[in-house]
């Protein structure tokens, strides 16, 4: 008996082999081919290039759409109509004045700030012309028009109000609620100081409590796809020249030029002007739009003198950026360049980055009149070759650049590189030392330091600014 079963035994093994064998074969002649198997005739080059083949095959993730589930619905306000903008961020549509302020926040009802507001540009451009759109990872994607599009900004919105005084028609503009004179008014050397008198004593539409914009005001209704810079569709009569304000900034007089979009003063000081404001006044009335926006803060990653690793925001923006210094004479970054490490920037922890349009740009940079630095993604429309902020040539330029996203964190929270944190910036404590920039530093570790005047260093001890024992540089690079 036992003799039998080991008979059987042995020929069940044999017939196991033969198949084994059988199927290799089979694998050698191609009749049944493994994928996973590597030829041994390759060359180890080949080898190589084969095992890189299949880990890319194996790493093709399918696209996550994060409207997928329609989170809009969720929330309070908003249309229910979602955008998705990459594979984790997206926007909702809200309803009438309701304006969308990131995933956190949701739809709120409140006027867009300027900067909140679309620069107007809808087409794309290259270095030298205007082109269709790019997609996403090919060069010159990330521009103006391209965000507008995905909603990241208010859409400019008018509306022509009819009169029973003919040709006193007025513009309504939806957004800030400031209702604006259509008619242009030449004022042939005005004087500055009468500018705002001849708003305030001027009856237009059956209304007489019109005023002098302010510069902010007067910023609102500029458009930067066309020149004049301003929608003809509404402001029709507008001529491409100088218009007045009645903001200063120190001893100047802050205008604005609809040839160019251009952000000028005219100095009061200055016995050439006659202290008149050059050439035309558009008059508003409503309630004033000016905003106070809270100071700046920023978060350490490195030495407080390094600005390559350090987290700039402003709680009222809802934005954060980082700035990049290019080396005079070193680094040479092209404008198509700049939209692409924007694009392509992960850094603290965040990868939703890009190049800024122009009124955003503004917000960060603006001193009185002046752009201290940066590039925008928003082009010259009428000179392609162009783009607007300090350096403007498209083709080359030495200078700082700024990469911004929105904050991902809710009000009076700060993104501290891994994760949101109370903002000890909030309210500023920096106000109340006296020998500061009110510049608020939050660390990340929860505590927070001020930037000092330039004679004066934080002492983190007594959380205030000290006169300086030596004298160390300033923090703050040179413009």
């Amino acid at each position: 008996m036992k003799k039998f079963l080991l008979s059987i035994f042995l020929i069940l093994t044999f017939f196991v082999v033969s198949c084994g064998n059988s199927k290799k074969a089979e694998n050698d002649t191609g009749i049944l081919p493994d994928e996973d198997a590597v030829d041994e005739d390759m060359t180890d080059k080949e080898a190589v290039e084969h095992d890189e083949e299949q880990d890319e095959d194996e790493n093709i993730t399918e696209y996550k759409n994060p409207c997928e589930q329609n989170p809009c619905k969720d929330f309070e306000h908003s249309t229910g109509n979602c955008v998705p903008v990459n594979e984790t961020l997206y926007r909702c549509d809200c309803d009438k004045n309701y304006y969308w302020w990131g995933n956190k926040n949701g739809c709120i009802e409140r006027k867009p700030e300027l900067f909140n507001i679309c620069t107007g540009q809808t087409k794309c451009y290259n270095n030298k012309k205007e082109i269709e759109c790019p997609k996403e990872g090919e060069e010159f994607y990330g521009q103006d028009a391209q965000y507008a599009a995905l909603g990241f900004c208010a859409p400019q919105s008018f509306t022509v109000k009819d009169s029973d005084v003919e040709e006193q028609k007025t513009v309504i503009d939806n957004n800030t609620g400031l209702e604006w004179q259509q008619k242009v008014v030449a004022t042939d050397h005005i004087f500055w100081y009468s500018g705002e008198s001849f708003c305030e004593n001027m009856t237009y539409g059956g209304y007489s409590d019109w005023r002098l914009p302010t510069f902010t005001e007067l910023s609102t209704i500029l458009s930067y796809d066309s020149s004049p810079t301003i929608s003809l569709n509404y402001f029709p009569d507008t001529p491409p020249d100088i218009f007045g304000t009645s903001s200063m900034f120190a001893t100047n007089v802050l205008t604005i030029d609809f040839d160019e979009a251009a952000l000028n003063n005219i100095s009061l000081d200055n016995p050439e002007y006659d202290y008149a404001i050059p050439n035309y006044i558009r008059c508003v009335r409503g309630e004033n739009y000016e905003t106070e926006v809270d100071p700046d803060f920023m978060i350490e990653f490195g030495q407080g003198s390094d600005f390559e690793n350090v987290l700039h925001g402003n709680p009222s923006m809802n934005l954060i950026w980082k700035i990049k210094y290019l080396h005079y004479h070193y680094e040479k970054k092209s404008w198509s360049e700049y939209l692409k490490y924007c694009e392509e920037l992960d850094f603290a922890g965040l990868s939703n980055w890009r190049l800024p349009n122009i009124r955003e740009l503004q917000a960060i940079t603006l001193n009185g009149s002046y752009l201290n630095y940066g590039s925008s993604s928003t082009t010259v429309a009428w000179n392609p070759q162009e783009h607007f902020g300090r350096v403007q040539s498209k083709e080359e330029t030495y200078h700082q650049y700024i990469c911004i996203t929105e904050n991902p964190c809710v009000d009076g929270m700060v993104w501290n590189g891994e994760k949101c944190v109370e903002n000890p910036c909030l309210p500023n404590p920096c106000k109340l030392t006296s020998a500061s920039l009110d510049i608020c530093i939050a660390n990340p570790d929860g505590k927070y330091s001020c930037q000092c005047m330039p004679e004066y260093q934080w002492d983190s001890e007594i959380m205030d600014c000290v006169p300086k024992e030596d004298e160390t540089p300033s923090p703050i690079p040179p413009d």
